[in-house]
């Protein structure tokens, strides 16, 4: 029953307690330790200066530790660890150290320290200024205020609202303060808990400056192994003078650096882990009764269509855009994750996993789990990790299967012990707990969700408690071990040094409201501040507002750990009441639905790109959830995000700012309004493709409303981005998976540019041995071509051999020619390996390469129609909003045109991205034509929905006489329909003529075009009514031209169509406008017939729409209206 070390078969406990560590894999220099790396707390001698009572140590140049010893007669200071700074031993900074006048100066590059010699630190006695005339740290004395620290964060948001992040302000708050009763089952006790909140400053602060006081932390045993004893020092303060370079003050909290052939590991506070792979993931959990059908039910469904429609809806109704639906059964939409192709990676069980004898517990619920090997190697199976929930105060009952071991390992007679309490002081029970009663359990890692008060199992409360210990031990678990897998747990804050032990529970929602959403991004954002920006939140939202669920989805979308939960909401008396909570993505109608499976897929392709950000914290200490202030910090809109929601945006990695939804939709337009400020330099919204150039040195705010499926993400011009595909029926264990394809998604905006994918083997720690990869990419690129290299630099044994390409080109033209490594790409229509496509409802242009070997360099060339950046700019948001204003109206029959020949602009607009993804088949002129024409005709569809009119598009339905030339033929033609128009789409248009009568009108007659057969300067296009073609000329490719009038009476507004001519150019006029008849006369064409047929002069079938001012139809207008501002 006791743990055996995997690799040399050792049995911890047949060994004194203070010789475990020695069997631990020494990573670096330090001692042996549990810790992700064997970090040394005592500094290097030549970085420490000693003055009487008072020791400082030059941890960096812009880093001091100043310690104040309050007895004269104990000179030790403290060496040992604490639960905050764990190493010391770094590299040594320059510095020099003289004494002046009894005063103590200590100079370093960036910082000059004075201490006068013999004096207690106070005000006039400890100070600090700069000696970086850039920076905008000046000084700073002891005890000075720091009114602009940038905060850090707190131990949870359990019971809390929109909690002020002030420690200060929040000092006496205390959570779960109460006597709380719990009755399960048999079960019936009241425990009363108190806890802190753990508050922390951020390392950070406008003022240049932040003061980490460490005085009171609990020092840790030699190798950080276990708890010891409060520091001995009277003051031990951490000095970071860094100004305003934020990421420069975390990277010194948390750092690493490269030395020759290998990396030496350096930080002052521990390093943030790099997580398994699978944790950047989609994450599901519910507090339910599952067993092992419902599990598998969850994940791939086994009710079919026939067993689901036995199950009547209720009849309560939900909010629904502009229509009201029935709110549908949770039990109908059971299933699942595999049949609707939504990505899973992670499942969570919740506490009833385990039996119900006490409120917590450790051996798993037999009625449930008859078989658990069977369940839980199904999951594994799937590619799927699994988290159980754990409420440790418990302790260990006589109720447990591993009781008895238990007793064992902590000399207990089981046959007389009814409980072994919860301990987080004796190493005994912690170690057995962990090697005893969890390890044999079929769980992956573990969620740790009770509420941790603050001396329960033995501790003093503050900076000696149960959250931070039993977050460590869990984390550092696998390597006491002997394993090389990662550590991970999802569990609360419990202190400065939580960082190292990944990632947090933010607890449970307070309530699911807008205002508890607004809160989220700027507790998340703001907890970087202090290496801790992995918060997880739950996901869920109330049945009667979809609306509030899918933008809490779209905000973990881009989080930094997306999970979706309840915390009992979906389930228990709302079942009947019919006013449950929604935690299953798909249990909505189908706008939300599709809204909400987008954001989860985008979630899913942004694997790489999420994962590169990971290792840079683990790297830098930068967090993936990144303040505006990190980037731009003399810019006073960097610091405009709050509390409330105003402004909330962030850095999520390096090259997006986002910025989720966190209001409620106008009732009116459906859509929600959403301020950003996007600082100076190019920005591409990424929904719309719409290019921001910012030239304002303050940046600009940028205000608009925003649909259901949109997030405001705006991407670095010229960045790439990586992702992976999510393919249909593929969907389950992706993020752990090797990427054997990557898309390489490139924008606009920059001649040349590169990024950096981080891989490894996703499990191990073998990453601390130098076993990654960095894949990189780099290209450069003109108007009309660009130019890709792909290779690899490093190596782990898991890394893919071979690999597929997939290059996309945003805002871009279709590609003409392309080859990788100097093999040429063929076009196709619907892409696939070792090809070229084009996909318009994104504007995107998109190559495949086959299989490439990733040992070697992966050259890309291709060429493509000239681009302009702002021609393309905004196209694809132009397609996609009226794709959504078509079917929203389609949904009411009151698409514009869909039920009279009247209109059509809206529905002409839709169908242009499919449309272009065919024409980019064909050759770039008719392709061109057409994108030129998506700007009239999204103007002509926002018109016909604003102003109620629905004047005839252009080109369809056949209604408008157009002419053309081509000045190299000197060649005129006049078009009446779409087909002329694409069969010469290389000619300049001139003007509308006039307007054609529909077909079969009475008293018309067809309009034919001829031409002669040639393709030099004798080229000659000929439009008649006569129905025989002159000598010389044949009919062209397409059946008509349209129709024109017979008679000069047939209906008002009519005007004669001409025949002119011109010899020496062989050049056929067909006219009937006066600027035309005008240039003929102006240009010595000849009159032939002035009678051909009659035609309109003004647009005829402009009409006004018998529509009331409605909802439906003022999204429809907003929609277009935001396509591309």
């Amino acid at each position: 029953t006791l743990f055996t070390n995997n690799k040399a078969s050792v049995n911890f406990y047949s060994q004194p307690l203070r010789l475990r560590s020695e069997a631990v894999k020494s990573v670096n220099n330090g001692p042996p330790s549990y810790e992700l790396l064997n970090y040394d707390p005592v500094a290097n001698n030549s970085a420490v200066v000693i003055s009487g009572n008072a020791r400082f140590t030059v941890l960096t140049d812009r880093v001091i530790r100043m310690e104040y010893l309050a007895d004269s007669s104990d000179p030790t200071f403290e060496d040992r660890p604490t639960l905050a700074f764990l190493n010391r031993k770094l590299p040594v900074s320059k510095f020099t150290k003289t004494i002046d006048d009894n005063v103590l100066i200590i100079k370093t590059a960036k910082l000059q320290l004075k201490y006068i010699i013999g004096q207690p630190f106070n005000a006039s006695a400890l100070s600090v200024t700069s000696l970086d005339s850039s920076s905008v740290f000046k000084s700073w004395y002891f005890g000075e205020p720091n009114h602009g620290n940038l905060l850090g964060t707190i131990k949870s948001l359990d019971l809390l609202a929109a909690e002020t992040l002030n420690c200060t302000e929040n000092a006496g708050k205390y959570v779960h303060d109460v006597a709380i009763p719990r009755r399960i089952c048999l079960c019936c006790h009241t425990l009363f808990v108190k806890e802190s909140l753990h508050c922390e400053w951020g390392l950070i602060s406008r003022d240049g400056w932040s003061v980490v006081n460490d005085s009171n932390n609990w020092a840790l045993t030699k190798g950080a192994e276990w708890w010891d004893s409060i520091n001995v020092d009277y003051h031990d303060l951490y000095f970071f003078g860094h100004g305003h370079d934020y990421i420069g003050a975390l990277s010194d909290f948390v750092k690493v650096s490269i030395g020759a052939g290998r990396h030496r590991h350096l930080s002052i506070a521990g390093h943030i882990p790099m997580t398994p792979r699978y944790s950047t993931g989609i994450w599901f959990t519910r507090w339910f009764d599952l067993n092992n059908l419902d599990v598998k039910d969850y994940i791939a469904g086994l009710l079919d269509n026939a067993q689901l429609s036995k199950i009547l809806p209720t009849k309560k109704p939900i909010r629904c855009s502009v229509f009201t639906l029935p709110i549908v059964s949770e039990f109908v939409l059971e299933t699942d994750y595999v049949e609707r192709g939504f990505p899973l990676d992670v499942f969570v069980l919740d506490m009833n996993w385990h039996t119900k004898y006490h409120w917590g517990g450790y051996t798993l619920d037999p009625h449930l789990f008859p078989y658990p090997s069977d369940t839980f190697d199904y999951i594994h199976h799937l590619g799927l990790y699994v988290a159980g929930n754990l409420h440790d105060d418990d302790g260990v009952h006589n109720t447990e299967e591993r009781f008895v071991s238990m007793c064992k390992a902590m000399g207990l007679d089981p046959m007389s012990t009814e409980q072994i309490p919860f301990s987080a002081v004796n190493k005994t029970y912690v170690y057995s707990v962990e090697d005893i009663v969890l390890q044999p359990l079929p769980f992956d890692f573990w969620w740790i969700d009770w509420q941790q008060g603050g001396t329960q199992g033995g501790c003093a409360g503050g900076k000696q408690n149960p959250t931070i210990w039993t977050d460590k031990i869990r984390v550092t678990t696998p390597k006491r071990q002997g394993k090389e897998t990662r550590g991970l747990t999802l569990a609360r804050f419990g202190g400065l040094g939580t960082h190292r032990y990944q990632v947090g529970f933010s607890g449970d929602v307070a309530g699911l409201t807008w205002g508890n959403l607004a809160y989220q991004p700027y507790f998340s954002m703001t907890a970087s501040n202090v290496g801790y920006g992995f918060w997880s939140h739950d996901i869920e939202g109330p049945n009667n507002d979809l609306e509030l669920y899918t933008r809490w989805l779209q905000w973990g979308t881009y989080s930094a750990v997306f999970r979706s939960h309840d915390r009992g909401m979906s389930g228990g008396g709302c079942a009947d009441a019919g006013t449950c909570s929604i935690v299953r993505p798909w249990n909505v109608p189908l706008p939300f639905y599709n809204a909400n499976k987008a954001a989860i897929i985008n979630r899913a392709t942004l694997t790489p790109y999420i994962y590169t950000a990971y290792r840079q914290a683990f790297d830098l200490g930068v967090s993936i959830i990144r303040p505006m202030y990190y980037y731009f910090p003399e810019n006073d809109m960097a610091y405009k995000t709050d509390a409330k929601g105003s402004f909330s945006q962030y850095f999520f990695g390096d090259d997006m700012i986002v910025a989720p939804i966190v209001t409620r939709a106008d009732s009116n337009t459906q859509m929600a309004k959403k301020s950003v400020w996007l600082p100076s330099g190019t920005w591409i919204e990424k929904d719309t493709g719409v290019f921001h150039q910012i030239t304002q040195k303050d940046g600009k705010v940028l205000t608009k409303d925003y649909d259901i499926t949109e997030i405001p993400v705006f991407v670095r011009a010229g960045a790439v981005i990586p992702g992976i595909p999510v393919n249909l029926g593929d969907t389950t264990g992706l993020a752990q998976r090797q990427y054997s394809t990557l898309v390489i998604t490139i924008y606009p905006g920059a001649t040349k540019g590169n990024t950096k994918i981080y891989e490894d083997d996703g499990i191990t720690t073998e990453y601390l041995n130098d076993k990654f990869v960095w894949t990189h990419v780099t290209y450069e690129r003109t108007a009309a071509s660009i130019n890709i290299t792909i290779f690899s630099v490093g190596s782990y044994s898991s890394f893919p051999s071979l690999r597929k390409y997939i290059v996309r080109l945003v805002n871009n033209n279709p590609i003409t020619a392309a080859t990788v490594n100097s093999q040429r790409l063929f076009k196709n229509r619907y892409g696939g390996s070792g090809t070229t496509s084009f996909e318009g409802y994104e504007m995107t242009a998109i190559l495949e390469t086959a299989e490439e070997p990733t040992s070697s360099t992966v050259s890309i060339s291709a060429t493509y129609p000239p681009v302009d950046d702002r021609t393309l700019s905004g196209l694809a948001g132009m397609i996609k909003h009226a794709t959504l204003s078509k079917r929203n109206l389609d949904d009411a029959r009151q698409t514009p045109g869909s039920q009279k020949p009247v209109g059509g602009h809206l529905m002409s607009l839709s169908s242009s991205g499919d449309a272009l993804e065919y024409l980019a088949t064909l050759g770039p002129d008719v392709f061109q034509w057409n994108v030129n024409r998506i700007p009239k005709l999204y103007q002509d569809a926002l018109r016909e929905l604003t102003n109620g009119t629905l004047p005839d598009p252009i080109p369809t339905p056949d209604q408008v006489l157009m002419t053309l030339y081509l000045d190299s033929l000197n060649d005129h033609v006049l078009c009446g329909t779409s087909n002329c128009l694409t069969e010469n789409s290389y000619y300049t248009t001139v003007r509308a003529e006039g307007y054609m009568p529909e077909a079969q009108t009475p008293f018309t007659t067809p309009l034919n075009l001829y031409w002669n057969g040639v393709m030099t300067g004798q080229k000659d296009n000929f439009v008649t009514t006569d129905p025989i073609p002159p000598q010389g000329y044949k009919p062209g490719d397409y059946q008509n031209n349209g129709q024109v009038y017979t008679r000069s009476d047939a209906d008002k507004g009519l005007v004669p169509l001409q025949l002119w001519y011109k010899e020496d150019v062989n050049d056929h006029l067909t006219i009937a406008t006066n600027a035309s008849i005008d240039y003929a006369k102006a240009n010595g064409y000849k009159l032939l017939n002035n009678t051909l047929g009659y035609v309109y002069a003004a647009d005829p079938y402009e009409q006004r729409l018998n529509y009331k001012a409605s909802s439906r139809m003022a999204y429809s207008i907003s929609l277009l209206k935001n396509a591309i501002n």
